[in-house]
């Protein structure tokens, strides 16, 4: 339900560019998780452990990429992700100046544009998407 909801809001899969293929013959599938923030610091590091239980159980090769909008807690949230880096999790963080501009889409539309992997989604920071829907959101 919660996948279908991601789906149905304009957030959740989506792909560019060619996915790489395995020995099997199966596409890998390599995703980038875009997560927008804004005085998020609570939920970083729950969505990120989340996250990564779930696709690494899946098979699914992933990032999690935030984009934050520069908020009181962006020093904190720069701080956790770095963290989260220094523990083998493959999270980065764009941190978005003004002149690159403001609000949800805009951020969207740059962590997409800045996103390692071919396969695309975008999920709230606030844990409203559960983490573990993404590996479901992400079946072909």
């Amino acid at each position: 339900a919660r996948a279908a909801a991601m789906a149905d809001a304009g957030e959740g899969l989506s792909k560019r560019g060619a996915s790489t293929a395995n020995g099997g013959g199966k596409a890998a599938k390599q995703l980038s998780v875009v997560v927008p923030t804004y005085n998020e610091t609570d939920n970083i590091r729950p969505l990120c452990e989340r996250l990564f239980k779930a696709v690494n159980a899946a098979g699914i090769t992933a990032e999690l990429f935030f984009v934050d909008d520069e908020s009181e807690g962006s020093d904190k949230t720069v701080e956790i992700v770095k963290e989260l880096q220094k523990e083998g999790h493959p999270v980065r963080i764009h941190c978005r100046k003004k002149s690159e501009g403001r609000g949800l889409s805009s951020a969207v539309l740059i962590g997409f544009d800045m996103a390692k992997y071919p396969y695309l989604l975008c999920m709230d920071a606030d844990l409203q998407h559960e983490p573990e829907s993404v590996p479901d959101v992400a079946r072909p």
